[in-house]
């Protein structure tokens, strides 16, 4: 009550200060995410040794090991992607949280231990490194309004799965496939199509950068101005 401003990453996120909090709405400054700086300065390294994975295919899932980030969803589709592509492997990077536990219990549970690696944290500077080497990012998480990978995943030209909850679609528009995160079955049907047609991977990447591009001219700062 007492702020001059208050920032938020979306019309969604705006909607939600001004239900939860009886804020004036002209107080409210809508400044959308952009991708990380560092993407900007970073060189391919060879991820395959420096972290001991396997140089397969990979499906590519950056999130810190909360329950909301959805990672057993995202292992069940994967199980069932091994009937039909069992050459791909799952990569997960992030800090150990309160469901990392259960992601390895369930691992083990569906005897993917040999298919599925946990990097634990991994150094931005090598994050664009996995982007490009990605078959493509699965960003399955509950939670919004908007978040930070997809970005990262358009504007490296990773092809993106993403979760269709708040203002994701808003954000990503069609520089993406949507996914009902609460659905394996559905997480992996969209994986097995984007695999599967590279037509459709070029045609995302060229959409998600234009978006990453057009995003530009209405940067971080200049909303604050």
């Amino acid at each position: 009550k007492n702020s001059q401003n208050i920032i938020v990453d979306s019309k969604t996120g705006k909607n939600h200060v001004v239900e939860s909090f009886k804020v004036d709405k002209k107080k409210i400054i809508l400044a959308p995410f952009e991708p990380p700086s560092y993407l900007n300065k970073s060189k391919i390294i060879n991820i395959y040794k420096k972290y001991k994975i396997p140089k397969n295919e990979f499906i590519f899932y950056p999130a810190q090991f909360w329950e909301h980030k959805n990672h057993i969803n995202l292992i069940k589709a994967f199980n069932l992607l091994q009937k039909e592509m069992n050459k791909v492997n799952l990569v997960l990077v992030g800090t150990e949280k309160n469901n990392l536990i259960n992601v390895k219990q369930e691992i083990i549970n569906l005897n993917l231990s040999k298919k599925i690696f946990i990097l634990g944290y991994v150094d931005e500077k090598d994050m664009y490194s996995f982007y490009k080497k990605a078959s493509l990012t699965c960003f399955v998480s509950f939670c919004g309004p908007t978040n930070i990978p997809p970005l990262e995943a358009m504007y490296t030209g990773c092809p993106l799965i993403c979760s269709d909850v708040y203002g994701m679609r808003n954000q990503v528009k069609n520089g993406g496939i949507f996914v009902n995160p609460k659905s394996y079955e559905d997480i992996y049907k969209k994986i097995l199509i984007l695999l599967k047609n590279k037509k459709l991977q070029n045609q995302i990447n060229k959409n998600g950068f234009k978006i990453i591009q057009k995003n530009k001219k209405n940067n971080f700062l200049k909303s604050l101005d």
